[in-house]
């Protein structure tokens, strides 16, 4: 069963939207890692990890991360503060956690005269074609505010969270179709910036 909601993303225990903290390190950044996974989280907060073969991605969910912010701002790292803009997810959601799984995260600037279209096209084809490809389970989209001076470069204006039960998912004819259309082709053409990585969890998150 699809749930689509174009209003601010809320989680059912809490009725506050939760923005995202992202930290996305070399593999060879242990040291980073281990300073992100034991900083304190307030009630409201979860924190979770994924892997690929370079990097090793943490991503906290809450409605207040000031305190991890806070904690890593001067550690020479870096990280970037999302705000959230729409949630797609089917019943599968809740069981995520126990199950290894793998997570796309597409980030994506548009043109000032195309962030529209950019938009209407996420919410009234992308994701609609996505959730039918099997394996879906979730999709959510985030709006930069803020990112570590840290960063390489800067990061894309906007990022998409896409989760799946395995990367065989992409093989199906469902997904080629979703990422085929004309006008998937057009938006995606048209950004100034953007960036991919396709990671798996490694069943390790706290709540």
């Amino acid at each position: 069963m699809l749930n689509c909601s174009s209003e601010p993303m809320r989680n059912a225990s809490s009725p506050q939207p939760e923005s995202l903290l992202l930290f996305i390190l070399q593999r060879s950044d242990l040291e980073d890692r281990a300073k992100i996974m034991d900083c304190s989280l307030t009630s409201s907060t979860s924190r979770s990890w994924y892997e690929s073969e370079d990097y090793i991605v943490i991503l906290a969910l809450g409605n207040d991360l000031t305190r991890i912010l806070e904690s890593h701002m001067d550690n020479k790292m870096a990280w970037r503060l999302y705000t959230p803009l729409y949630a797609a997810s089917n019943s599968n959601e809740e069981s995520l956690r126990a199950v290894t799984h793998t997570l796309v995260l597409n980030g994506m600037s548009p043109k000032p005269e195309d962030e529209d279209d950019f938009n209407q096209w996420y919410a009234e084809e992308h994701v609609p074609l996505l959730s039918s490809v099997p394996g879906w389970i979730y999709s959510r989209r985030y709006r930069l505010i803020q990112s570590s001076s840290f960063e390489a470069k800067v990061p894309p204006n906007y990022l998409a969270v896409h989760a799946w039960e395995s990367e065989e998912s992409f093989l199906s004819d469902e997904y080629k179709q979703a990422v085929s259309t004309p006008w998937r082709n057009r938006v995606v053409n048209s950004v100034t910036a953007k960036e991919r990585y396709v990671l798996t969890s490694n069943n390790t998150a706290d709540s």
